[in-house]
């Protein structure tokens, strides 16, 4: 995060190797009061933590490319997923979507059998 907490050496540590794993595609978290998209090591992070505060980027240094911050208003998120996508909406407290991103699923190949669907792909 670019928020005040930053990249955390316990974040790092213990949490990075998993989300370093190939079917990972992206890492949602909150704690800093802000909403930011990051990229870091080709994963898509998502800070969606400015509900009830909100505050600025901070002096923290993240390893992340910031690609998105709405910073000193309060948002939520809203996550829509189904096979094939997950969608991400950032809402501020007049109801506006101030961003929206979406997420393909790499995995997906045409053999992927469909409910109803009487072919084994397999």
């Amino acid at each position: 995060s670019r928020g005040n907490s930053g990249d955390t050496s316990e974040l790092k540590n213990y949490l990075q190797p998993y989300v370093s794993d190939e079917l990972v595609h992206a890492f949602l978290c909150g704690h800093d009061h802000i909403a930011e998209h990051l990229m870091y090591e080709n994963k898509h992070n998502f800070v969606i933590g400015a509900g009830a505060m909100s505050d600025g980027l901070g002096n923290s240094k993240s390893d992340g490319e910031l690609i998105w911050s709405g910073t000193g208003y309060s948002s939520f998120g809203v996550l829509e997923a189904s096979p094939t996508e997950l969608k991400l909406s950032i809402i501020n407290t007049n109801g506006e979507t101030v961003y929206e991103y979406t997420l393909d699923n790499p995995n997906l190949t045409s053999n992927i059998n469909k409910p109803g669907d009487d072919k084994d792909t397999t």
